[in-house]
């Protein structure tokens, strides 16, 4: 949850014109969120490896920034699908 509203904070920096380096400031402070979330064993290796790769091409690209939040929606929605108790 407290990633999902770190990506939640992520979009709507994005979402301002000049939110340049709001947005960058966001998904550094995503990192150690993922590890720590990591390391108590609440998100698989291959999930914190994969936001890692998304959130690394998203540092200097806007537009890759943009997608990862979309990217990061869908894979809410498809576990909220399949997975409606959690």
């Amino acid at each position: 949850r407290k990633i999902f509203n770190e990506i939640r904070a992520l979009e709507k920096s994005l979402e301002k014109e000049n939110g340049k380096s709001d947005y960058k400031d966001i998904i550094f402070k995503l990192y150690p969120l993922l590890a720590y979330v990591k390391g108590r064993g609440l998100i698989p290796e291959e999930f914190y490896e994969f936001m890692k790769f998304l959130l690394e091409k998203s540092e200097n690209n806007r537009e890759m920034a943009e997608k990862t939040v979309e990217i990061v929606k869908a894979i809410v929605g498809y576990h909220k699908f399949y997975n409606p108790k959690s």
